[in-house]
């Protein structure tokens, strides 16, 4: 799940990580600090639930897609009973 060599990982530094429906899998540059892993993985779930309850029309909606995966974040980082 995290960044195993992939040739079309895209090597723009801005990119977190992405997803790739055809293979099913996330991945996640591994150079980043273990929060942003967190939040790129959760960013990248919600590309996966928008896509398969057939939202394609908003799955790639950076910045959507962003918003809520940090709000996720937020709310998990900050509430003890997600955090243990």
């Amino acid at each position: 799940m995290s960044n195993p060599h992939d040739p079309e990982f895209p090597e723009d530094e801005n990119t977190w990580g992405y997803t790739d429906l055809n293979r099913a899998n996330i991945f996640i540059n591994s150079e980043l600090d273990k929060n942003h892993q967190k939040q790129t993985l959760i960013h990248e779930l919600i590309h996966i639930m928008l896509w398969e309850s057939g939202k394609t029309s908003l799955y790639n909606d950076e910045n959507l897609v962003t918003s809520l995966a940090n709000s996720i974040f937020e709310l998990i980082q900050g509430n003890s009973l997600f955090v243990n």
